[in-house]
């Protein structure tokens, strides 16, 4: 099922800014897991000098975001939306506890969660190999327009 819809028709998102590389792993109403590919030619690092090639966490908590989005609209069997749709982020709470530098490979995956018709949260626990680098819990809410 996770092949059948590219991301870019699950995620309003576009180049540059989608934050995922693809969905490696979907159980409907369970989880989520989406790899995000840490590269030296993220556009983030033209012509800036991030100290060591570190990732910043802001786009790392979009990267989460992005997830939650793409569990969500999964989950409602209706990824490819005929109408427009916003996602708004109510409240982010994310801990960090390791940086992310080029050459890593984000391993972003869904855990507890609570799900309505156009609401809800959803936390995402953020590996890299097999350390743990970050919680990220994501509440938000989906608005339909007639647009």
């Amino acid at each position: 099922m996770v092949d059948q819809y590219p991301l870019d028709q699950i995620l309003p998102q576009k180049y540059p800014f989608l934050m995922i590389d693809r969905i490696v792993e979907f159980k409907k109403d369970e989880s989520l897991t989406a790899i995000k590919n840490i590269t030296g030619n993220e556009w983030v690092f033209e012509g800036l000098k991030y100290p060591n090639n570190i990732f910043p966490e802001t786009l790392i908590i979009e990267a989460a975001a992005q997830t939650a989005l793409a569990f969500y609209k999964l989950n409602k069997n209706d990824p490819i939306v005929k109408k427009k749709q916003y996602a708004v982020i109510g409240k982010i709470k994310s801990e960090f506890f390791e940086s992310v530098k080029v050459g890593d490979q984000l391993k972003m995956q869904t855990g507890s969660y609570k799900m309505f018709e156009n609401t809800g949260f959803v936390d995402i626990d953020i590996h890299v190999a097999t350390n743990k680098i970050a919680e990220v819990k994501n509440f938000y809410s989906v608005l339909n327009t007639n647009g």
